[in-house]
């Protein structure tokens, strides 16, 4: 009896151990993806502001554009 009870505690022990190493390489896998949204997450947010100073740009290229053209059409 007290065999069987020893070998169930190190099938559980060995359980256990696995079970905490899967553990310690999820937290880890959990701290890289945090760090990768992170990143993803800057670059979203650079590209926004390039896109905002891309439409200001083209904005101001309408306006002069737009004055050109109003110059153009104006009679002598």
């Amino acid at each position: 009896m007290n065999n069987s009870i020893e070998i169930q505690l190190t099938v559980l022990q060995n359980k256990l151990q696995q079970l905490l190493q899967r553990y310690a390489a999820l937290q880890k896998e959990n701290e890289q993806l945090k760090k990768e949204i992170k990143k993803l997450h800057q670059i979203n947010i650079n590209g926004v502001k390039n896109s905002v100073d891309v439409e200001k740009k083209i904005d101001k290229y309408l306006e002069e554009i737009d004055k050109c053209l109003l110059l153009l059409n104006t009679p002598l």
